[in-house]
């Protein structure tokens, strides 16, 4: 089931929709490296270095991505496994932005098994040519 809920991420742009001090904001699923709650908001750290904040909890953004290819790792942290680059011994992940995320030690278990089943997947150019363009069975 999990892979059925990645693929539908993967051939879907999911956007966010953010409150922001001066109106609205959406960005994508696929566009945010982590997020760090920060005191009654949260910071959103996107690809290309920009930081957004919200208003809403980071409980509401662990109902809304973890069951993609994001993981909680810390009381104040979710990343995007896809950003996840290295973990030290010393429970501190390395992001492949190079930026240190804090890891809680009861969730290192949990997250090198998304990790890695988030490696095992197939290539998404390989489940879109298997999902969008089947192969036909010539009749006998």
């Amino acid at each position: 089931m999990r892979s059925c809920v990645n693929l539908l991420c993967m051939l879907t742009v999911i956007n966010i929709e953010l409150e922001a001090d001066n109106g609205m904001r959406w960005i994508t699923v696929h566009d945010v490296v982590r997020v760090e709650a920060d005191d009654k908001k949260v910071k959103i750290f996107l690809t290309g270095g920009s930081i957004a904040t919200d208003t809403k909890l980071l409980q509401y953004y662990e109902l809304l991505l973890c069951h993609l290819h994001f993981t909680r790792v810390h009381r104040s942290h979710i990343v995007n496994l896809e950003h996840v680059g290295s973990l030290t011994n010393d429970n501190i992940i390395i992001m492949k932005t190079g930026l240190p995320v804090p890891l809680a030690k009861n969730r290192r278990a949990e997250l090198l098994l998304r990790k890695k089943e988030y490696t095992l997947q197939p290539p998404v150019n390989d489940i879109i040519e298997k999902v969008v363009r089947p192969k036909r069975i010539k009749p006998a």
